[in-house]
């Protein structure tokens, strides 16, 4: 999470419609990170669907918590899905302005 990601969104064409994440939170340490990335790589209206499967680690109630320092709101937990989640930019950007947002020299997360 969090690395190159200038260098990504150039090659890739810019940022994304959609962002779908499947079990990448099995550490807690890993979530704040894959905000900053998320928010760094989609679109202001686009969509983020994250998707987990509950573990020793159950990240449900931390990760919108996260999300929402970095500006994105849980619109609703998609019914009889268990684990998918789809969320959203909220309108007003202002509160989570300053949170910062990884650059080229972004240490690397060890997820040992």
């Amino acid at each position: 999470w969090g690395q190159n990601l200038d260098t990504f969104l150039e090659s890739h064409g810019g940022p994304a419609d959609v962002i779908i994440a499947s079990d990448v939170t099995y550490i807690t340490k890993s979530i704040e990170p894959m905000w900053q990335t998320v928010r760094h790589l989609l679109l202001p209206d686009g969509i983020f669907l994250w998707v987990m499967k509950s573990s020793s680690q159950d990240p449900s109630d931390i990760v919108p918590e996260i999300g929402s320092r970095y500006g994105f709101t849980k619109t609703n937990k998609i019914e009889d899905d268990d684990g998918v989640y789809l969320f959203r930019r909220r309108k007003s950007s202002d509160d989570y302005d300053n949170v910062e947002t990884p650059t080229e020299e972004t240490e690397e997360i060890d997820d040992s």
